[in-house]
């Protein structure tokens, strides 16, 4: 055995284990498509017991199916992309159409006329009408990946694109860091929490790659692939198939896959804080310096049968937050309460009130100062924990910008696509993904 042969028999054992480690996946809600169409003559009548084929335009792999009785052909789980449609009956000219692109989790009609000739001619269908999803009554909302790589995204998050849907809203307050709601839209991980067509903050399912990335705690995503990874997705609104089973939104994601040409790709963003305001409530603008880099490279391990693709992408971050509180000032530390308007009371001189029976007085102390020996030791203990005021008055006294790292690394993405012809001459496909995410918050002096 070869080192070539090594590598794809180790590389079908991966596959294969991560594939039975995958615990539940929507197979008609996942990332594949289907074509349907039907084939007829000149006249207008419907044409039975012709071959239709459908070939990945990308992987050059092909599915074959002949029509009926009425002349239909259904190609379901076809995967997202580009694909020729060719139409063979004797009797006719061949019928190609030479580029159809079916998008993620969508039904596409292809019809196809025949005209009488022979099979050797080759009749190219170019002026075909634009296709529409007529076949089924799904709203959604397709974004394509131009537009996921196009598109400014603060800190890469695809989800941010859901604001394109029509009816959605963003509930995360990135002032606070918090859901302006609270409940759902304060339990994210992602700093987003979309709310669309009225429903609940976060209440929506995510699918990538088919399986469900829902995080039940907030229910938002669990994982979110970088751009450069996604090919596309579909946010479906309303009358999706009752298959879903959750949410107000359907979140279909697709990520992308080897084809039989090499293709990759490198990329570095830098954010710092040259160009930032001052915010209000810091002395100095904080400190900001962010970079995020990564690469992806997708090709064939044996072309037109098993494709495969990478994915890397990290960020390295070094951010400053404004805190601000009310410390004691100097002069309370040593006893002297004057700066405060409430009067402070001596504990040691409680008594029952002779004026009213079960109830307690206590004598005020004397300028509101508590003498010095009357401070307990455990006290100025603690009171050498607590920074001392570097701002003037006694309330929101103390400022403090502490630099944070905020570090991820989206580890190695691969899937591998491999098809195989069984003793049925039935063309099946099988892949699979293994993807993680590592984040290493930190701050000054941790590791």
């Amino acid at each position: 055995m070869d080192g070539k042969e090594l590598l794809r028999t180790v590389l079908s054992l991966v596959l294969l284990g991560s594939l039975s480690a995958v615990p539940s996946v929507y197979s008609q809600g996942g990332t594949t498509g289907t074509l349907v169409g039907l084939v007829s003559d000149p006249s207008g009548a419907v044409v039975p017991d012709v071959s239709v084929t459908v070939r990945s335009l990308e992987t050059n792999i092909s599915v074959t199916e002949t029509t009926g009785t009425a002349g239909v052909f259904t190609f379901p789980n076809l995967r997202a992309g580009l694909y020729e449609v060719k139409a063979v009956k004797q009797g006719f000219r061949t019928a190609t159409v030479p580029s159809v692109k079916l998008d993620v989790n969508a039904t596409f009609r292809v019809n196809i006329a025949l005209e009488v000739g022979e099979v050797s001619e080759t009749v190219e269908v170019t002026t075909a009408a634009p296709m529409l999803q007529t076949d089924e009554a799904t709203v959604g909302h397709l974004i394509e990946q131009q537009r996921i790589v196009d598109l400014p995204l603060n800190g890469r998050n695809f989800q941010q694109l859901q604001l394109l849907t029509p009816g959605s809203v963003d509930t995360f307050n990135h002032q606070t860091s918090s859901g302006l709601a609270g409940g759902a839209s304060a339990l994210t991980i992602t700093n987003v929490a979309v709310t669309a067509n009225g429903a609940r903050p976060n209440q929506m399912l995510f699918l990538i790659d088919g399986a469900n990335a829902s995080n039940q705690n907030g229910r938002g995503t669990i994982f979110s692939p970088n751009p450069d990874e996604i090919g596309e997705f579909r946010i479906q609104g309303s009358n999706f198939s009752a298959e879903y089973g959750y949410g107000s939104n359907v979140v279909n994601v697709s990520t992308k896959s080897g084809t039989n040409e090499l293709h990759g790709a490198a990329w570095e963003f830098l954010r710092n804080n040259a160009l930032d305001a001052r915010n209000f409530f810091a002395p100095g603008v904080e400190p900001l310096k962010r970079n995020q880099f990564g690469a992806a490279i997708g090709g064939p391990l044996r072309k037109n049968q098993t494709f495969w693709f990478f994915n890397y992408e990290g960020q390295r971050e070094a951010t400053g937050f404004t805190r601000r509180a009310s410390v004691p000032t100097e002069r309370m530390r040593n006893g002297d309460l004057s700066e405060l308007r409430n009067q402070i009371y001596d504990p040691a001189t409680t008594r029952p009130d002779p004026a009213n029976p079960g109830r307690l007085i206590r004598d005020r102390f004397a300028g509101n100062i508590i003498p010095r020996e009357r401070i307990n030791s455990a006290t100025r203990l603690f009171l050498d924990w607590i920074p001392k005021p570097n701002l003037p008055g006694f309330s929101n006294n103390f400022v403090n910008n502490p630099s944070v790292d905020n570090n991820f690394d989206h580890t190695p993405t691969t899937r591998s696509i491999s098809v195989t012809r069984s003793t049925l001459s039935c063309s099946r496909s099988v892949w699979g993904r293994i993807a993680a995410s590592l984040s290493r918050p930190t701050t000054p002096g941790q590791t």
